[in-house]
């Protein structure tokens, strides 16, 4: 099984454009660091639409190097009566949007944190709890999807929700561009998106809030445009390869609303009915 899956996970990898997974030796350039961090909040949106090409209209700004950054998804579980389903699968995504050559985006100690209850009885209700997410020897499996990501680190732990295998709550990390456009008005982005985890087998019994939480280092030529979001999939896209359900997040400094080239799972599993039926083929080979 751990074979198959493997093999699934290169195969959707390398049908997303990945071109390898090997390390960024080091940045460009140094990062400016400002006199004062910040703390930059957004809402999460509905980017759903992103999978059939229609452009978000919302993008978060002030972002500077060296600030932290914050999605929120309260909106989000507020319009779906206050909670997501727990019976589909999640993944935490991380996308460069810059279109400058090699262009690198660093960040550092990105987490999903998550609201709701565990357990049958008694009941045990948590607030913004991180989750253990982020595997400790990327880009194996089950490590993240990866598209130009370098200086690979993880730390931080979760006891309250335990998850197989080597994860951590934590993940630091560079992405290195550019966007390379496709059909139909999606891209594919430098990007790191989480094995999809199933919160129920992580313990969880309701699921009604969650927070991506990082800080943002710098760019290596001060363009600080990137994604971050939530995918849902109806179930693990990595033994039955599939386009995510649903997307939410947001994007940081996109001066004018267009088509993101990911928000959330676009570019990692293929929007184009071409690519959907290479998917299929690498999944009978597999």
């Amino acid at each position: 099984m751990k074979a198959s899956i493997q093999q699934r996970f290169k195969a959707a990898c390398s049908l997303s454009g990945v071109a390898s997974f090997a390390a960024v030796a080091g940045l460009m350039a140094s990062f400016a660091q400002p006199a004062s961090a910040a703390n930059v909040s957004c809402q999460a949106i509905n980017a759903t639409g992103v999978i059939a090409g229609a452009p978000p209209t919302s993008n978060c700004s002030g972002l500077t190097a060296g600030d932290s950054f914050e999605i929120d998804l309260s909106e989000v579980f507020a319009a779906n009566s206050g909670s997501l389903p727990l019976d589909k699968f999640y993944s935490l995504q991380i996308a460069n949007l810059n279109t400058g050559p090699s262009n690198t985006l660093t960040f550092s100690n990105v987490e999903f944190l998550i609201t709701g209850t565990t357990g049958n009885g008694p009941i045990v209700v948590f607030n913004d709890q991180p989750i253990t997410i982020w595997s400790t020897t990327a880009p194996t499996s089950p490590g993240p999807l990866a598209q130009g990501l370098g200086s690979y680190t993880t730390s931080g732990t979760s006891s309250t929700f335990p998850v197989i295998g080597a994860v951590q709550s934590q993940a630091s990390f560079t992405l290195t561009g550019p966007v390379t456009p496709q059909v139909p008005n999606i891209g594919t982005a430098a990007l790191i998106s989480t094995f999809p985890i199933d919160l129920q087998r992580a313990g969880v019994s309701s699921f009604t809030g969650a927070k991506i939480r990082g800080t943002f280092g710098g760019s290596s030529n001060s363009v600080t445009a990137f994604s971050a979001g939530l995918a849902q999939f109806a179930s693990s896209p990595f033994i039955t390869p599939q386009a995510p359900s649903a997307i939410y997040g947001n994007a940081f400094n996109v001066p004018t609303p267009g088509p993101l080239p990911v928000l959330g799972g676009g570019a990692a599993f293929g929007m184009s009915r071409r690519l959907r039926r290479r998917i299929g083929a690498s999944k009978v080979a597999a």
